[in-house]
């Protein structure tokens, strides 16, 4: 993995890096690339107190799951979107183990979890990190860092949540730190016009990459198993 594990600095060079990789990849994105931007914006908010740390914890795990598809399915696959058609060919981009009995009564398959459905739940992710980052840039003179995570979270998160999830995520947003002592915990000695540049940067990137993502996903429910096939799917939307 290409994402920085150091707790004493958040890689951003390194995520503009590997947002750039993914774009990079013209038919199939970069598996690595796409985890690594993952873990490094999990690495982003483990410098942002424990709270948010935690909101956020289950990233490490989604990653993990792609990553050992990726691994199981090596000869079969190229990247991220011939993982997403060989799962959905398969019809197992449902199964989350928990709910695999509804769908499948092959035993082989009881504790399945696709990585089609963790890939989803990270565009969401991906989703909040570019209305984060517009929220920073928008509200320059916002002292404090919880109304852009509030206001990132309302928009690109909540309205996919349960109740109790959002009551939950609420209070991890309202636990975000001021913005001087959070800036200073991600870039460290930076000035702010250095800092709003990286994040613009980011955002220059990060932007096609989500484009390009969600264009794949809404192909994907018309054709299958292969959008690039262009033929009639049956991959549901709440995959």
């Amino acid at each position: 993995m290409e994402a920085s594990q150091d707790k004493k600095s958040f890689g951003h060079e390194n995520l503009i890096n590997l947002l750039k990789r993914l774009l990079e990849t013209k038919d199939d994105m970069d598996i690595d690339a796409f985890t690594g931007v993952l873990l490094e914006f999990m690495n982003m908010f483990s410098h942002m107190g424990s709270v948010m740390s935690f909101a956020f914890s289950d990233i490490t795990t989604k990653c993990a799951i792609i990553q050992t598809h990726k691994k199981n399915y090596q000869d079969k696959i190229n990247g991220l979107m011939s993982l997403i058609e060989l799962e959905v060919k398969m019809n197992v981009q449902m199964l989350n183990g928990e709910n695999n009995s509804d769908f499948t009564k092959d035993p082989a398959l009881k504790k399945y979890e696709s990585a089609t459905r963790n890939i989803l739940r990270m565009m969401w992710f991906l989703d909040y990190e570019d209305e984060l980052f517009a929220q920073l840039l928008a509200n320059k003179e916002e002292k404090d860092m919880t109304p852009p995570c509030k206001a990132a979270y309302e928009k690109a998160l909540a309205p996919r949540h349960a109740m109790l999830v959002r009551a939950a995520a609420r209070v991890a947003m309202s636990a975000a730190p001021n913005k001087e002592k959070g800036f200073k915990q991600l870039w460290g000695d930076r000035t702010l016009p250095e800092i709003y540049d990286l994040i613009e940067k980011t955002l220059a990137v990060l932007r096609p990459v989500r484009e390009r993502l969600w264009t794949y996903y809404t192909c994907l429910l018309y054709t299958s198993p292969s959008p690039r096939d262009r033929q009639k799917s049956r991959m549901p939307s709440s995959a």
